[in-house]
């Protein structure tokens, strides 16, 4: 099964694959279409258009494709996505919360 062009709408996903190729990125830099390599043991993490949202665009959600698999694919993909009632943020309140992360990512990645 595959999956036209689309930004995945969570915060999140993260995806397991058997290497069985299909799961592309589009390179705005290269005008096409970029494989997503398998490595085994490695988690594929895609940033979805509520993290960039969140994040001010610091993130960004990349626009990615899967094309039908030539033999059998098996893959997990866990989807971390809000509630539907989870409260909206207030844009004084998403600009403090943007500086809480950043210096928060800042001092781990000191650390």
């Amino acid at each position: 099964m595959g999956a036209g062009a689309h930004v995945d709408q969570g915060a999140l996903t993260l995806l397991l694959t058997d290497g069985e190729p299909g799961l592309q990125v589009w390179s705005a830099e290269q005008d096409d279409w970029i494989d997503v390599p398998h490595v085994p043991g490695v988690i594929v993490v895609n940033v979805g258009a509520c993290l960039q949202e969140w994040s001010g665009g610091r993130y960004s959600a990349p626009l990615h494709r899967v094309l039908p698999p030539r033999g059998d694919r098996r893959s997990v993909a866990f989807f971390l996505r809000p509630e539907k009632g989870s409260p909206r943020v207030s844009p004084g309140e998403r600009t403090s919360r943007q500086s809480w992360a950043s210096e928060t990512t800042e001092r781990h990645a000191n650390a």
